[in-house]
């Protein structure tokens, strides 16, 4: 059950985080994203907005969600999990082969040829 709230949780902070991101303008041009902008590349310190808020709170959420699951908390993860959940299924014994009495070996002599 709680495997199922952490993976609601997470795909819930996955779209605010994918939203937040693609609402926020651009503060830079290319030639500042890669070095030819000078001290503002990272943008102006300033007052924080209500939408970066909530930017760095579905990142933090993401980020603790996505370490839970690491850690296993929310229990196993991998594909085989269901079946180790699972009760073993009795499987019949089978019948061992009836035992039979050991026979007289055949000579290794050939069979004597009748004359012609």
């Amino acid at each position: 059950m709680f495997n199922i709230i952490l993976t609601v949780l997470l795909v819930i902070a996955s779209f605010i985080l994918i939203g937040v991101v693609l609402l926020q303008s651009g503060k830079a041009d290319a030639a500042q994203l890669f070095g030819g902008g000078g001290a503002t590349a990272f943008g102006p310190r300033g007052t924080t907005t209500v939408l970066q808020k909530v930017t760095v709170s579905a990142a933090i959420a993401f980020m603790a969600i996505t370490f839970l699951f690491m850690i296993g908390v929310g229990g196993p993860r991998s594909a085989a999990s269901g079946i180790r959940d699972r009760a073993p299924i009795q499987v019949p014994q089978p019948t061992p082969a009836p035992v039979v009495p050991d026979q007289p070996k055949p000579d290794s002599t050939p069979a004597p040829q009748p004359n012609k």
